[in-house]
């Protein structure tokens, strides 16, 4: 099904998503992390400003409680895949981004 301009649930949702975005673009800039523009639940980051190799972040994630996608088999070295999650678990992760990339 299309989601029309009347489909108020689907806007309001898309609203959200955008305000969660904007909130993880700012983060990254502040860390200095490369990310993608998306209109989707996900982002992508990447970790070659701040040299940092994505693979040892993702354990460290991993070891945290925080689940990301590796990229280097679809051919995006460097990067992790990040799905928007609740406020709290956004918040985890730029958290524990923090001390990973010690900033």
């Amino acid at each position: 099904m299309l989601h029309g301009t009347g489909d108020t649930a689907y806007w309001m949702a898309f609203a959200g998503l955008c305000c969660v975005h904007l909130g993880f673009y700012k983060e990254f800039k502040k860390l200095n992390i490369e990310t993608n523009k998306s209109f989707t639940n996900f982002l992508l980051i990447n970790f070659d400003k701040v040299k940092k190799n994505s693979s040892i972040i993702f354990r460290l994630l991993a070891g945290a409680g925080i689940l990301v996608r590796k990229m280097d088999n679809y051919g995006i070295k460097n990067s992790l895949r990040v799905t928007i999650g609740k406020n709290e678990e956004n918040k985890k992760l730029i958290l524990k981004l923090k001390k990973v990339i010690n900033v």
